[in-house]
């Protein structure tokens, strides 16, 4: 069987939380009042972000131009993602893991784009105080964000624990997604039709096994991805939820990016898959026109699929977000910079 997968490896390395004294923290669940989100009609110009206090005038997004943020950025879909948003004009922030592979990631979209605008994250997405860490810079740096991309996932052939005891998959897939989205939602919100992209895949489960989210009842590399594929689209059509009835003009999708030549497909299923150049559904699902204002949707081929069922069962999905709240919540950055 030929599946895909999205872009990026994570082995270990952890990087220390940058702890900041706050008055506000903001937390949100799908039942819940997101809060005073700002007003996106007073924080943006020509449909974009304003310019970014936390940045500099020479460094970062020039007034009224659209910010979007790509996890798994270095490589494969992503950094082909990061690459057309580029040079359609976004200034684009990109993350990694390899500080090598992101400088050359950066080196390629400026020799495809001199006059790009770009900026680079490191993270390890293995430790949960790192993407934390993560989410802190992004918000310190920058008060509103057009566009998040959750491009980012592994595919592990063997069972691995991380440092915070999850299973590797489970925790680089589903958690760390997860815990950036929400942590990075209040800026989101400041874009005037901000939107939020979660990857999943055509290769997603068809049912959720609770005593089983983690390989408790045994490893297995294929069936470990599938589930956190499911629980990547039953995330973003609760997120779509919650987000209509509290925040209308943030859209949240899923979708399956193709059957593409990545490494982690190569890893996986062998070559079966399109080319990377020619896999642009990210791209278009963040910038074609024809999806403003749609929400709450998985797409294939560019065109809106049915997810599987467990992302349609209300109780599923809150008992999934429960579940990932516990395991991530306590992560949550603390930065003023998260004050709305």
């Amino acid at each position: 069987e030929c599946m895909h997968n999205e872009t990026m490896r994570y082995p270990r390395n952890a990087f220390a939380l940058v702890f900041l004294q706050t008055t506000f923290a903001f937390s949100f669940a799908p039942n819940h009042i997101f809060g005073n989100l700002p007003s996106h009609r007073n924080a943006v110009l020509h449909g974009g972000c304003s310019m970014q206090a936390g940045s500099s005038a020479e460094g970062g997004p020039a007034l009224g131009q659209k910010t979007a943020l790509v996890t798994g950025a270095t490589d494969g879909i992503g950094l082909h993602t990061a690459t057309k948003l580029a040079n359609a004009g976004y200034f684009v922030l990109i993350h990694g893991r390899d500080p090598v592979r992101i400088q050359e990631a950066l080196r390629k979209i400026r020799l495809s784009n001199p006059k790009a605008g770009v900026e680079s994250f490191q993270a390890d997405f293995s430790s949960l105080r790192d993407v934390s860490r993560f989410a802190s810079e992004v918000l310190e740096q920058y008060q509103c964000l057009d566009l998040l991309i959750n491009n980012a996932g592994v595919f592990s052939q063997q069972m691995r624990t991380t440092e915070d005891g999850n299973e590797m998959t489970f925790q680089v897939n589903v958690l760390a997604p997860f815990l950036l989205t929400k942590a990075l939602l209040p800026i989101v919100a400041k874009a005037q039709a901000g939107r939020v992209i979660i990857v999943s895949s055509i290769s997603q489960s068809s049912r959720i096994d609770w005593d089983n989210l983690q390989m408790e009842k045994g490893f297995s590399s294929h069936e470990s991805y599938s589930l956190s594929k499911l629980c990547n689209a039953m995330h973003a059509l609760e997120l779509a939820r919650a987000t209509a009835r509290t925040a209308p003009h943030v859209s949240v999708n899923t979708l399956d990016p193709g059957t593409v030549n990545t490494k982690m497909l190569l890893a996986g299923w062998g070559y079966c898959g399109m080319e990377v150049a020619d896999a642009n559904d990210e791209f278009l699902l963040a910038t074609d026109p024809r999806f403003e204002g749609v929400s709450g949707k998985y797409f294939v081929g560019g065109r809106e699929r049915q997810a599987a069922a467990p992302c349609y069962d209300a109780a599923a999905c809150a008992e999934l977000w429960r579940r990932l709240e516990a395991l991530t919540d306590r992560f949550l950055p603390t930065s003023p910079a998260a004050a709305l």
